[in-house]
This record gives C-alpha cells, structure tokens and sequence, in this order.
C-alpha cells in the first residue's frame, strides 16, 4: 500500500510469452468462389481473415485439378499505386500481371496470394509521405529510413499459414526477394 491507503498493483508478465505473441499470426479462411479471368477460367479466389493486423489476404487459386506435383507460387504485396493505378515508381503491377500470365500459361496448379500490406508493409499513408521524400531525390529505401522504417516491414507468415492451410509442401516460388525465400524455407 502507499502512504494514502491505496493498494499498488504489481503486474508480472513472462517475456518470452509476450515475444512469441509478437510472432503470431491468426489467419481464418472466410470464403470462396470462382473467378473466371479473361485468359482462364479455372481460377478460384479464397478470402482469409488476418486477425493480428485486421486484414483480409487473398489467394488465387489456378488450375485448381491439376495433379502437379510442385506448385508454382508467387507472394504478391498489395500496391494499390502500381497494381490498379499503374504507377511507374514500382514495378508492382508489372510483376502481378507477370505473375497472372504465367499461371494462365502454365497448365500446372499456381498459386497467388495477394497479402495486404501495402507500401513494403508501412500502410498506404507512409508510403504517400515516401513518394514525398522520393521527388527531393532519395530512393525508395532511403526515403523509408528517413521515416523510421528498415525500408520492407513487409512480414510473410500469413502467406506461410494460407499455404498451409491449402496443404501446399512443394512450391517453385516466383520471386527475386531473399527475405521471401528465407521465410518460406525457415517455416
């Protein structure tokens, strides 16, 4: 108690259960249906639920019968300025509709998932300040540090939980990014 009579409350916490708590992510399939694309209709969309940063992630299914051993996948970051604006600051959209191609040119199952964290994972608003930053001359990494960022906050274990929730062991990942590779292999 305190000099007034009150009693002081003491809370303890176990570190190491609030750092795994840091690690989680909580991902709920809520829905899906087909979605027929101009070049192929044998495409299927999954909605999941994020619960740990309140999102809702994507995964386009293609070619969904197929016996392919092997899954073609590509981990895909929302970019609403490159993906529906066609922003030539990134080369986001190029990359998605690269991505969509190959999956309809390739008669084996791929896999999209489209997770939302836009801006490298620093939110829509960040980034607009970055674009900011970027016209005074800096590129889109320093521009990141100078807010207070790594330059990708980007976190791929709820691609890793969509996968394994679709059963997915064996995938050829399309990327060029270490960190997406690293993750994959270290989950």
């Amino acid at each position: 108690k305190d000099s007034k009579g009150k009693k002081n409350s003491i809370a303890s916490f176990k570190i190491n259960e609030i750092s795994k708590s840091l690690n989680v992510s909580r991902i709920v399939f809520r829905n899906s249906t087909s979605l027929p694309l101009k070049n192929n209709h044998d495409v299927k969309i999954l909605l999941f639920d994020d619960f740990v940063i309140k999102s809702t992630h994507y995964a386009l299914v293609f070619n969904e019968k197929s016996k392919s051993k092997k899954i073609n996948v590509r981990i895909h970051s929302s970019c609403l300025t490159g993906d529906l604006m066609g922003s030539q600051r990134c080369d986001c959209g190029y990359q998605l509709n690269t991505a969509i191609d190959y999956m309809n040119n390739n008669s084996g199952r791929g896999i999209i998932i489209y997770l939302n964290q836009e801006g490298r994972g620093l939110g829509i608003h960040n980034k607009i300040i970055s674009y900011n930053i970027q016209e005074t001359g800096w590129d889109t990494y320093a521009a990141d540090n100078i807010l207070g960022f790594s330059g990708d906050e980007r976190d791929y274990k709820s691609a890793i939980k969509i996968l394994k929730y679709l059963k997915i062991q064996d995938v050829n990942l399309i990327t060029n990014n270490p960190e997406k590779i690293n993750s994959l292999n270290t989950h």
